[in-house]
């Protein structure tokens, strides 16, 4: 393990090394100095920050489409998009096995996706509307948190501190990843303390209803921010934000998501798809059910931390918290508000979801900025640190953690090809990931060969321009009724499926199965990109 994480170590040891240093010497000068920046400058760099942000996610999200750098994931909710716009309803036929349901809820129950990527997908049914939906909705996160920061710092410092949300890397790399729905929360959130700090419980309650409607989990932080609410002794808002949270959390996970799963039909996961969350299967070495799960956890503390303390871990847990300082676990009680979403990341045996290139950890985002803003007037309140100075610096931390650690047009790995800030496989923040070659050109021309109303079979990067088609497969695949292969011979990256298959290591055994089987004809082939069609 060591080993493995080597380069790693070395990468983020210099580049936390130059976060610290370029923080402190910012916080040193502008303490030394009174240095003030004023309405104008403020505005400069807010808008300067705000159309960085906005030109750089939308070329490379746009690009990424182009590129063909989007899997399985995004195939699936365009599929579901889609058919829900042609009167099928949310429904994938793609995951149908995976999720134990065709309907999307049989996987997470997200019914917000009614209010935001359902319209968004009607005005406009392009793939293209994902990223630029999901660009509106984050960083409509600034007007809350602005709102938020407004009552703790004057308006020039406000604006510099939400800079620091647009050059933070994780609220980045989940725009850029695609839609998990799960990220819809932010802004919810944020909106969510606003009006808990402005006692506005009537639009309190319908932004808590939002937040419960975004995905299942979110519902354990509003059920910490209840209880958080309690010892603000505003006990009648708390007691209510606890029982409409942990009611709902009950319901959808065992009531309303097994109610659109058919038994029998997962194959590819060991749950029990009646009774079980399809992650469960993610917890499974703390124990066989969710009572055991807990039990094991609670009683065995010293074997959970050995389990969580681990390199990769700890070093999320870093990256998550020193893009603003540290300034988050200035006031623990806000930051305890995210303790569910932490706990259920950390604690999962897969690596993916701690991870902050990741969108796992998007319900304590809006925690982190909100629990930072306190925690930077608290300690302000000392008289021995400069809020105006801290602020500055944070700004520079967040800028320079995105540099470091980032996947933006000023990051290292943007340019560098071999600076990784992670052990990936098919994960590429350097430009050329986004750019559109002759393969990927020959590549849509081929697709325009295949029918609609047929079973195609292809490799994971070709499945998002096949989410029309009547049902699309990952390739290799054992599903009945495939009229079509769609295969990319020479790309080095490959990715199977659910089914048992050797695409990782001897692809070329996979694609004989088809260059050799008489049932099977080359429709055509250019630059290794191979279209079969079945005859027999």
């Amino acid at each position: 393990m060591l080993e493995e994480y080597k380069n790693l170590f070395l990468i983020y040891s210099v580049g936390l090394t130059f976060v610290v240093l370029l923080s402190y010497s910012t916080y040193f000068i502008s303490n030394k100095f009174c240095l003030i920046i004023n309405k104008k400058n403020s505005y400069y760099i807010f808008y300067s920050s705000f159309l960085f942000y906005i030109i750089s996610i939308l070329y490379l999200t746009f690009g990424k489409i182009q590129a063909l750098h989007h899997y399985a994931d995004f195939a699936t909710h365009l599929e579901i998009l889609w058919r829900n716009s042609q009167g099928l309803g949310l429904t994938t036929v793609m995951s149908e096995k995976y999720h134990g349901g065709s309907n999307w809820f049989a996987a997470h129950f997200t019914p917000i996706i009614y209010l935001t990527y359902v319209p968004a997908f009607a005005i406009w049914p392009n793939p293209y509307v994902i990223p630029l939906s999901e660009t509106l909705f984050i960083t409509s996160s600034l007007i809350p948190l602005w709102l938020i920061s407004k009552k703790y710092f004057d308006s020039d410092l406000s604006r510099l501190f939400i800079c620091s949300f647009l050059f933070y890397p994780t609220i980045f790399y989940t725009n850029l990843y695609g839609t998990a729905y799960i990220e819809l929360c932010i802004p919810l959130l944020l909106w969510l303390f606003y009006f808990f700090e402005e006692k506005k419980n009537t639009l309190f309650i319908l932004f808590l209803i939002l937040c419960l409607m975004v995905r299942e989990e979110v519902s354990l932080v509003t059920c910490f921010f209840g209880i958080y609410i309690m010892f603000k002794k505003r006990y009648f808002l708390g007691l209510v934000t606890i029982i409409l949270s942990l009611i709902y959390f009950y319901t959808v996970i065992f009531l309303v998501i097994p109610s659109f799963r058919v038994e029998n039909l997962n194959s590819a996961l060991e749950v029990n798809i009646l009774n079980e969350h399809l992650a469960s299967v993610w917890y499974r070495g703390w124990g066989d059910t969710y009572p055991e799960m807990i039990k094991y956890i609670l009683l065995n503390p010293l074997d959970v931390l050995n389990k969580i303390l681990t390199p990769p871990k700890i070093g999320n847990f870093i990256m998550i918290l020193i893009p603003l300082l540290f300034m988050s676990l200035g006031n623990m009680l806000i930051f305890f508000i995210a303790i569910p979403n932490l706990s259920m990341t950390f604690l999962s045996f897969s690596i993916t979801h701690s991870s902050y290139i990741l969108y796992y950890l998007s319900p304590s985002l809006p925690v982190f900025f909100y629990a930072a803003i306190s925690g930077i007037s608290k300690i302000s309140n000392w008289k021995v640190v400069n809020q105006n100075a801290l602020i500055h610096a944070i700004l520079v931390a967040s800028i320079s953690t995105t540099i470091f650690f980032g996947a933006t047009p000023i990051s290292i790995a943007f340019w560098n090809k071999d600076y990784k800030v992670g052990n990936f496989y098919t994960t590429n923040f350097h430009y050329s990931a986004y750019v559109e070659l002759d393969r990927h050109v020959a590549a849509k021309n081929i697709i325009k060969l295949i029918p609609d109303d047929v079973i195609v079979s292809a490799e994971q990067h070709f499945l998002p321009l096949l989410y029309k088609k009547k049902m699309m497969t990952i390739f290799p695949s054992n599903e009945n009724g495939i009229e079509y292969v769609l295969i990319d011979r020479y790309n080095p990256k490959k990715t199977g499926g659910h089914i048992k298959n050797v695409m990782r290591t001897d692809p070329e055994f996979e694609y004989q199965k088809y260059f050799q089987n008489t049932d099977w004809v080359v429709v055509k082939e250019k630059l290794g990109i191979t279209l079969f069609k079945k005859i027999n």
